[in-house]
């Protein structure tokens, strides 16, 4: 076990290091006399040295689910992943073993990605290994916790240095910025927050600077960032985490008996489909590790992983105690009315904008006003909280804040109390998600609501999608022309995402004109700005710009998909329709794309641009239905909107 008392001792060498053989100097090179005389030097050592302690020891270890109380240090349960890039056609991956090495090769980036993908780890991991291996003095800052003010003022603030100084002072330093988790801001200062980032990224325009999120149409504002997404993790992967999880466990030791059994049953598997998806993903690896240590049975499914993990964590057998150890629960509350309360307060953190910090007097109110309306359950708040941390930890308390120890813990209890405790207005909730068009509030949760009840999905959310997919349809079916394997990848796309293309050779490129004027598309209603967030991508001999098709109902098809595997295309089925030869786009051209018609150009050149977004399908998630497979899904569900309830029910 890691204690982090130890790290803190351990980085203050490090720190004083820093702060009195680089920083100090620099101040006297550069004549800033003021900090280095009695208590004005006192303080700037003191809360330098404080901060960079926090960052070291912080970045050093993890909370991981495979291991619920217990910090691990991320070097020991580290996997190196792969990136690829957003902004580029080639599909080379960029191994990240040491982090020192992306962080070289980058200025402004963005890691972009779904969750689960370790997109926080990752980012902890090269922290780390900029710590040990670079000259740069890295600045590390989870978003949720950024006011909406000046970042240079907060970051001086955080160093000990007086707002007032001039941003030089920062800005010459050879500091490495790292912002994580655009997603965990509230939703409703993710805007005001991403400005200020970007007006930092353009003040600090040769500083290293790399932000984590999952997709986000928000993300928009930082156009000048290079972009590059996690790769699922292979087969060979999974199994090394799940070797390092083994080898980490308290429990056993280095023995890798629980991980042996777990991947020769997996490797056993006759259909691995089920499960694969989920290896693929670093938190599911680690979800599985959890509950399969608990109880040695494979989930199937997304919600299947979350619900055996909170029945692992709730009961917690200590494995190095006696058989059937169970520690008690100090709420007094059994397994069905702590979740009952979790679902609970993982919507109200919803409602309240995606909400997953509190103080320790914000949690209890809130638990307070949710205890106050169930009836036939008492408990004192402050032993719920107790039990969050300790005896059922899907919640870490940093310093003297608590939170989910994972964002889609809350998202997963959030699905659960929309599917079991809704009832009459289920409905109406879903299909208001749905409409919202907000894959980076909802998408997480869309899915995990179709895993725990597909029957109430299928009947609002899947019926609704279909019928405004065939409505669109009809639009795309009127365009002359096109084959009907083009009008049905025309119509896929054009549903989930509006367009705007343009090639333009790359000697006479400039990124100012791929970049719309924000504040204008901002302020207009007008469909000629359109808000979309916007993709650099080479192509042959051009810089190609086009939008990233994230939308719920691109999410929605996809679960339908799973569920459904012939009904769509696959990549056999229509990439062979690819002719770079033909249909070739006129150079420095904008083509728009708003519900399916182009603007400015003829519909001829529409196969042209099917041509060019095909090329993209690493970077483009497109799943492509047939027309008369949507007509029949449809039509099976407005004959049966119960999915069988109703037939089960006659005569009874």
């Amino acid at each position: 076990m890691v204690l982090i008392d130890s790290l803190i001792e351990l980085a203050k060498p490090w720190a004083k290091k820093i702060v009195e053989e680089k920083f100090l100097p620099y101040l006297q090179d550069i004549g800033y006399e003021y900090y280095l005389k009695g208590r004005q030097l006192n303080k700037l050592k003191s809360s330098m040295s404080d901060y960079l302690i926090r960052v070291k020891s912080q970045c050093s270890v993890i909370n991981s689910l495979a291991f619920p109380n217990v910090l691990k240090k991320i070097k020991d349960i580290y996997e190196p992943l792969f990136l690829s890039s957003l902004d580029s056609r080639d599909e080379n991956s960029i191994r990240v073993s040491n982090g020192n090495d992306f962080v070289t090769m980058i200025t402004h980036a963005l890691i972009i990605d779904n969750a689960g993908m370790g997109k926080s780890t990752l980012m902890k991991k090269i922290v780390i290994d900029t710590i040990d291996k670079t000259e740069f003095i890295p600045v590390y800052i989870e978003l949720r916790s950024l006011a909406d003010s000046p970042i240079t003022y907060q970051i001086k603030e955080l160093l000990g240095i007086e707002p007032s100084e001039s941003d030089d002072l920062v800005r010459n330093f050879p500091f490495a910025y790292f912002f994580d988790g655009v997603d965990e801001i509230p939703f409703d200062q993710k805007n005001n927050i991403l400005k200020r980032i970007r007006e930092f990224s353009d003040d600090f325009p040769k500083s290293k600077i790399l932000i984590t999120s999952r997709p986000d149409n928000s993300l928009l504002e930082l156009h000048g960032f290079s972009r590059y997404r996690i790769k699922p993790l292979e087969l060979e992967q999974s199994y090394n985490l799940l070797r390092l999880y083994d080898a980490n466990s308290y429990s056993l030791s280095n023995k890798l008996i629980l991980s042996g059994k777990l991947i020769s049953e997996i490797k056993s598997m006759r259909n691995k489909d089920s499960i694969t998806e989920f290896l693929t993903t670093p938190l599911y690896v680690s979800l599985l590790f959890c509950a399969y240590k608990h109880k040695p049975i494979i989930p199937r499914r997304k919600d299947l992983f979350y619900s055996q993990v909170y029945e692992a964590l709730f009961e917690s057998h200590d494995l190095s105690k006696e058989t059937g150890y169970v520690r008690g629960k100090m709420s007094g509350l059994d397994i069905t009315d702590f979740s009952l309360l979790l679902r609970r307060l993982a919507f109200w953190c919803l409602k309240h904008n995606g909400r997953l910090e509190f103080s320790r007097a914000e949690l209890e109110i809130c638990i307070l006003d949710i205890v106050s309306n169930i009836k036939g359950v008492q408990v004192k708040p402050i032993q719920f909280i107790n039990d969050l941390i300790t005896t059922v930890p899907l919640f870490v308390k940093e310093g003297s804040l608590y939170r989910w120890s994972h964002k889609s813990l809350m998202e997963y209890f959030s699905a659960e109390f929309i599917c079991i405790d809704v009832k009459d207005k289920r409905d109406e909730i879903l299909l208001k998600l749905f409409d919202s068009n907000s894959p980076s509030k909802y998408k997480n949760i869309l899915e995990l609501c179709a895993d725990i009840d597909y029957s109430t999905f299928r009947r609002t959310v899947v019926k609704h999608c279909l019928e405004r997919y065939l409505n669109h349809f009809e639009k795309i079916d009127e365009i002359d022309n096109l084959s009907l394997v083009d009008k049905e990848i025309w119509a896929s796309v054009s549903f989930f995402t509006d367009i705007i293309l343009r090639l333009t050779p790359y000697g006479s490129a400039s990124l100012s004109d791929f970049v719309p004027d924000a504040e204008k598309r901002n302020k207009s209603p007008d469909p000629e700005y359109p808000i979309f967030e916007n993709t650099f991508i080479g192509y042959q001999d051009f810089i190609t710009s086009l939008t990233y098709p994230e939308s719920l109902g691109s999410a929605v098809f996809e679960i339908l998909k799973w569920k459904h595997l012939e009904y769509f295309y696959t990549e056999r089925n229509f990439y062979n329709r690819l002719n770079d030869d033909a249909n070739i786009i006129t150079e420095n051209v904008m083509i728009k794309v708003i519900n399916g018609r182009v603007i400015g150009a003829h519909d001829s050149i529409i196969p042209g641009v099917i041509t060019v977004l095909l090329q993209f399908r690493h970077a483009l998630s497109i799943p492509v239905i047939r027309t008369a497979s949507a007509r029949r899904a449809l039509s099976d569900i407005n004959l049966d909107a119960s999915n069988g309830v109703d037939n089960l029910l006659e005569g009874f």
